[in-house]
């Protein structure tokens, strides 16, 4: 899905989570609890929503043993918490996808990324997906593609391919498995919020019926029989406005998949979270706040029941008090509130 620009700036960072053995144990202790479906502790939740992602530790070399040994620990936990094959750099063979291999730091700093992020769900509901078809979780640099979705139809758009922040896509109609690519060029709070889009995508395959499912969210935004979605250009931005306030961007406008997945991950984002709930308590319009409500609601419902009743108020109840809090530190010095 085609949602950032590659080539920003990478933030300024201090010191690598790779470096906590913390992290590495909870994510050992985590995998051998005997209730696999534990919610997210206190600790990982604050790992994944308010921690900036760290970088290296200062003077530490590229291929340096030690680092090396710690990036390939947390790859071999993660890929056996969660079940998943996680693989750098684009596939060979496949001229949709392109891409370069990332840098030692770059991956290991995206593994830990992936594992903040992923410990936010119930660890069953990754499980849940992973145990009936493999999920391929592919990093890579600067990456590009001429995959598109049904509401970016363009033949000749096609041809040409474009940047994009992460894909989901199904190997061998389904049958082989699911595979996620992340574009390791974002900077951290976008490949986050990424994660979960592309996250929302999967589960949503697995455990939704598309054609009833469609039709309940383009109810969402009109009563009428008319499509409410409409294609957008292929390479259009993940926070390029729209004037249809229905929608949280244009490129949720796009289609009823896409409009979930954003809904998703800007509920699963702390600092976006606390936006959407912003966005519904200043909308003017009766019409639109109720629309926007109702996504909201929804996402929650969805949620709740493919969690399994983990996902729940006290979950999403956390993750506005993060956003709230972030969105208080980043407020300007001296600002005053109404």
């Amino acid at each position: 899905m085609d949602r950032f620009p590659a080539g920003q700036q990478p933030e300024k960072r201090k010191r690598s989570d790779l470096d906590s053995p913390e992290l590495l144990q909870e994510l050992r202790e985590k995998g051998s609890q005997s209730n696999p479906d534990n919610a997210p502790s206190r600790r990982n939740f604050l790992l994944g929503g308010a921690a900036a992602l760290a970088a290296m530790t200062s003077g530490m070399k590229l291929g340096d043993s030690d680092f090396h040994k710690k990036a390939n620990e947390l790859k071999s936990v993660l890929e056996k918490l969660y079940g998943v094959r996680i693989v750098m750099g684009p596939p060979h063979g496949e001229e949709h996808i392109r891409g370069d291999m990332t840098t030692l730091e770059t991956y290991a700093n995206t593994l830990t990324l992936i594992s903040q992020e992923f410990s936010k769900y119930p660890l069953g509901m990754i499980r849940k997906v992973t145990g009936k078809r493999t999920l391929e979780v592919r990093v890579v640099d600067k990456l590009t593609s001429t995959a598109t979705t049904a509401s970016e139809v363009s033949a000749q758009e096609k041809e040409h391919p474009v940047t994009v922040s992460g894909l989901m896509e199904e190997l061998g109609n389904g049958n082989e498995g699911t595979r996620i690519t992340l574009n390791t060029s974002l900077q951290a709070a976008n490949l986050r919020r990424t994660i979960h889009h592309e996250l929302n995508h999967r589960f949503s395959r697995e455990w939704e019926d598309w054609s009833r499912h469609t039709r309940k969210w383009a109810r969402h935004n009109s009563t009428s029989v008319l499509n409410p979605y409409r294609p957008v250009p292929l390479g259009t931005k993940a926070d390029a406005p729209t004037n249809d306030r229905r929608f949280l961007t244009l490129f949720a406008s796009s289609s009823a998949e896409e409009d979930q997945a954003v809904c998703a991950e800007w509920m699963m984002t702390p600092r976006l979270h606390a936006d959407f709930l912003e966005r519904i308590e200043n909308e003017q319009d009766g019409n639109i706040k109720a629309i926007l409500a109702a996504k909201y609601d929804e996402i929650i419902d969805t949620y709740k029941r493919w969690s399994s009743g983990k996902i729940d108020a006290a979950f999403w109840h956390r993750i506005a008090e993060q956003g709230k809090k972030e969105k208080l530190l980043a407020a300007p010095r001296g600002a005053t509130r109404c």
